[in-house]
């Protein structure tokens, strides 16, 4: 999988399975614990134009095209990853605690209002963090670590528990209502590309139509 330089420049490339976790036993450890491992295994394949279909189909809650036709829930994201519906309800500009200085590498003085560069980590989180970024957050910039990235390692080291499927459930409405407003999108404007995949296929499932 293609990653992002250091120059910024976004790319959405994700994720088609579960391999790249496996080649780091301690990530494959610390993803179990905090209860997003399954999600991750459940990722197999997904399909571009079905994704960007589901993007514009997608609102108030409603995903509307050919013959599907069903209401997305944080109880559905649940199903469809495996990930149970508890902790914290939290998305992105929500006020969180946490201490930097548990993540970094010492003397680093991070500035908060913009990206941290990945390798002012401590060695052994950033590959977790490139995991995070690749399969839950999607925002396709891997040389920078944002202030919102801090809150999944507060539930990953068990400080702080959130609901990843809302945050996920969250994610999908805010990208799916910024494709729908603007027509000259293109495919960088879509991700979670996986997560829809597993989202249809669960209410295919459930109607007996696979």
């Amino acid at each position: 999988m293609k990653r992002m330089g250091k120059s910024g420049k976004v790319n959405r490339a994700e994720p088609t399975d579960v391999s790249w976790i496996e080649k780091f036993p301690g990530c494959v450890e610390l993803f179990q614990q905090a209860g997003w491992l399954d999600f991750f295994k459940r990722i197999d394949g997904y399909n571009t134009q079905v994704s960007c279909k589901f993007a514009q189909c997608y609102n108030q809650d409603m995903v509307v095209f050919d013959t599907l036709k069903f209401r997305l829930t944080v109880d559905l994201v649940a199903e469809a990853t495996g990930i149970k519906n508890e902790g914290e309800m939290w998305f992105k500009k929500l006020p969180f605690t946490f201490e930097a200085e548990r993540y970094l590498l010492p003397n680093v003085t991070p500035d908060l209002s913009k990206g941290i560069l990945i390798q002012n980590f401590r060695s052994e989180w950033v590959e977790p963090i490139r995991i995070l970024q690749s399969y839950i957050t999607c925002e396709g910039r891997y040389a920078y670590v944002f202030k919102y990235h801090f809150r999944f390692l507060q539930h990953m080291v068990g400080v702080s528990k959130m609901s990843l499927p809302f945050f996920l459930f969250k994610s999908l409405q805010k990208m799916s209502s910024r494709v729908r407003g603007h027509q000259d999108h293109t495919s960088q404007s879509i991700f979670h590309h996986g997560l829809i995949k597993l989202i249809i296929s669960t209410v295919l499932q459930s109607e007996g139509k696979t």
